[in-house]
């Protein structure tokens, strides 16, 4: 029932363009009446409950999960190409690709139903990702120092596409790297997660 509820609140950012004050919004509150129930802990319970409760076949799960990534993507490109025609502010124009949106839900379920089939064969690519998940906390934490940097050295020399290909890597792998240092410090534990 959580996750229904939490559902539900993903629309609430478009519900909002059509009556603004319904759900007894102040500007420090953007999910009003629904606040323990939205935002960032249904990807929670949802990580949860597709690891515990869906095992479905291969081909199964890349078709749902294919189809529902393609059908949050499609919904988040069409609303961006639109609010660019219209939007007058930043808040506007970001619409579409809001973490707490109906849309990015979709298209995570979809990667988390294909991801959840992968299978590691290899003991060292095992290691590696068991690796990145012990620190992703703490790359979570600095990949915003790292994307500055990476902007100010890839932008505006490649087209849109490549820049946003490059700074993505490179925030990645250096926020992996530092982090990675970090964690043979004393006490790094409360650094890096």
């Amino acid at each position: 029932m959580v996750f229904v509820v939490w559902f539900l609140t993903t629309f609430s950012h478009y519900i909002k363009l059509f009556v603004p004050d319904i759900l007894g919004e102040c500007y420090w509150n953007e999910f009003g009446t629904f606040w323990y129930f939205s935002g960032f802990i249904g990807y929670l319970v949802l990580a949860h409950y597709v690891r515990i409760y869906i095992d479905w076949s291969l081909k199964k799960s890349l078709i749902v999960g294919l189809t529902l990534f393609l059908i949050g993507y499609a919904f988040t490109s069409t609303v961006y190409y639109h609010q660019v025609q219209v939007a007058t502010e930043l808040q506007q124009l970001e619409l579409s690709w809001r973490f707490n949106s109906f849309n990015v839900v979709l298209m995570t379920i979809g990667l988390f139903l294909i991801i959840k089939k992968i299978n590691f064969q290899s003991p060292t690519l095992y290691k590696l990702v068991q690796d990145i998940s012990k620190l992703s906390y703490g790359m979570y934490l600095a990949h915003i120092f790292i994307l500055n940097f990476a902007y100010r050295i890839f932008g505006g020399y490649f087209s849109t596409p490549i820049t946003i290909f490059l700074i993505g890597t490179v925030t990645y792998v250096v926020s992996y790297i530092v982090i990675k240092a970090l964690s043979f410090l004393p006490k790094s534990k409360y650094i890096v997660g």
